[in-house]
């Protein structure tokens, strides 16, 4: 067993104290599976000044960890046409994931918005926003502004766009040893350096790193990520101030800061998983200009070979023909021809003999066909 302790900065940010007597009095169960590496996980108590809970080294199959939450001061009325915006905005949020774990919506004065952790799967990802929709409502029940934040998303809602800028830090209390403090903090600022400039490059459907480097002994392990409808120069402002409350607490081998729309991660054991990534699309068949010529040769090609076919066989056709013709027209000469005077337009007339000695004429072009 080991003890967290929550760090909210600012007095005005205290819960009120029927909040921390409602969180004490709850109770909730859940079952965990065996932990594959070790992590945190928090009891159910609000977010105050200094709070310490207990944590064991188990990891929820679920959605959700019970981390810390903000109450904001106002409340709204019951019944109030507040309380119906909020209403359909929660109901519907976990329909408007952008691909990437990020959830927004707008009803009326309502705004709610839910992230998730990158490297969590979609179907996860979904149960922690619900879980959290439903913890969050209870532990904060007529407040107008709340943030919950969990192992693997947070949520948030209010009655405007951006939601104050409260910071939440947790630590691991166990401290690193003075004989490899100076390797592992200079360690954990290029990790934290490094993971602030790949989230910041971020486009808008996800703004989040994660990663490891060597601290001696000892390796560091730190995650970071941004709410995507941040701009770059927002996103840098916020985990530069998420990573300045985490300094505080350097000695620490495991600290965490949660503002309502970014967070910070480091510990000395690994607790995230391979970035997800959603599955590619089936990319839509395109045809090139190379192939389209390719596609045209392959049609065209058999249509010109069959035509020149057909023309060289009827070239051969008329050849032939005219070569029967040049043979007939030789063998005219030995034929004895005469000319009929009678005969119109000069017609050719073969003669022949009989035995009346008289010369007969015959049409030659009916002698030819025959």
């Amino acid at each position: 067993m080991s003890t967290v302790v929550f760090m909210l900065e600012g007095p005005q940010d205290r819960p009120t104290m029927s909040t921390v007597v409602f969180m004490l009095e709850g109770q909730w169960s859940s079952n965990f599976p065996t932990p594959f590496e070790p992590r945190f996980s928090f009891a159910r108590l609000p977010a105050a000044l200094e709070l310490t809970t207990t944590t064991s080294n188990t990891i929820t199959d679920a959605s959700i960890e019970p981390s810390s939450s903000y109450c904001g001061n106002e409340n709204y009325t019951q019944n109030s046409a507040y309380q119906q915006n909020l209403d359909d905005v929660l109901f519907a949020l976990t329909g408007t994931n952008n691909g990437f774990g990020f959830y927004n919506l707008t009803s009326g004065q309502a705004n709610a918005a839910a992230l998730c952790r990158g490297d969590i799967e979609p179907e996860m990802c979904r149960r922690c926003v619900d879980d959290a929709t439903r913890r969050l409502r209870q532990v904060c029940p007529n407040q107008v502004e709340a943030t919950g934040w969990y192992d693997m998303c947070f949520l948030k809602y209010s009655n405007r766009s951006m939601a104050i800028g409260i910071v939440v830090t947790g630590i691991n209390p166990n401290n690193v040893s003075d004989f490899g403090f100076d390797q592992w903090n200079q360690s954990v600022v290029n990790l934290l350096g490094a993971l602030r400039s790949e989230a910041v490059r971020g486009g808008q459907l996800r703004k989040y790193a994660s990663g490891n480097i060597s601290a001696g002994f000892l390796t560091v392990y730190g995650m970071m990520q941004c709410t995507p409808d941040l701009s770059a120069t927002q996103c840098d402002n916020c985990l530069a101030r998420a990573i300045n409350s985490a300094r505080r607490y350097e000695r620490h081998v495991g600290v965490r800061t949660y503002l309502p729309d970014c967070f910070i991660r480091y510990e000395n054991s690994r607790f995230f998983n391979s970035t997800w990534f959603p599955a590619p699309s089936a990319p839509t068949p395109t045809v090139s200009s190379s192939s389209k010529g390719t596609s045209l040769g392959v049609i065209v090609g058999p249509i010109l070979a069959a035509v020149a076919v057909i023309l060289g066989v009827v070239f051969f056709f008329i050849c032939r023909s005219r070569q029967k013709q040049k043979r007939n027209s030789s063998l005219l000469p030995e034929v004895q021809v005469g000319f009929s005077d009678s005969s119109p337009e000069g017609s050719k007339h073969q003669r022949e003999d009989d035995d009346t000695g008289e010369m007969n004429y015959f049409n030659l072009g009916i002698i030819q066909s025959s």
